[in-house]
């Protein structure tokens, strides 16, 4: 019942928002709602009927959403919230087949992939990998070029989302 009651007065809401706007801006089309051609007085007298209707049945009103709210909505949206399967889903299974190899294999698959990228990227690449959310560092990560490096973005991306969060939040979480 609430739930019905409470569209009903927003779909009103809405009709009255019509009527005021097109009071205001004649030259534009005139709505089809009853509150069309009714004085302002009468919309304003309107509106707090709704309201007080809403209060004796005990429907608390929708607030509109804080500055902090909204800012934290469009945040999520341009950030969202991703697992690594997401990103690359073949990830999972070469992170299965590197972890069915022997610690041996892939310490010199580290090695050699060391070796390739240089000590100092490599070394880089591991650090941002073990940023990243749920931190499942693991040797195999280490061992294949195309998992660090998904997983060293998925660490930056992570401290950089967190960082962006921080500035618009204020550091509230």
């Amino acid at each position: 019942m609430s739930d019905e009651l409470l569209a009903n007065v927003e779909a009103e809401r809405r009709d009255i928002a019509a009527a005021r706007y097109y009071q205001e801006h004649p030259n534009t089309i005139k709505p089809a709602t009853f509150y069309a051609d009714a004085p302002p007085a009468k919309l304003t007298e309107r509106e707090a009927y709704l309201s007080g209707l809403l209060i004796r049945a005990g429907v608390a009103e929708p607030t509109p959403p804080s500055p902090q709210q909204r800012a934290e909505a469009d945040f999520n949206s341009h950030y969202p919230d991703y697992a690594e399967s997401e990103v690359n889903p073949l990830m999972d299974a070469e992170i299965a087949r590197l972890n069915s190899l022997t610690p041996g294999e892939r310490t010199a698959m580290s090695e050699a992939l060391r070796a390739s990228l240089g000590a100092e990227e490599y070394d880089r690449l591991v650090a941002d990998a073990k940023l990243a959310p749920g931190n499942k560092w693991t040797d195999a990560h280490g061992a294949s070029a195309p998992v660090l490096k998904v997983t060293a973005a998925a660490g930056r991306y992570h401290v950089r989302k967190e960082a962006a969060r921080s500035r618009i939040t204020g550091g509230v979480e």
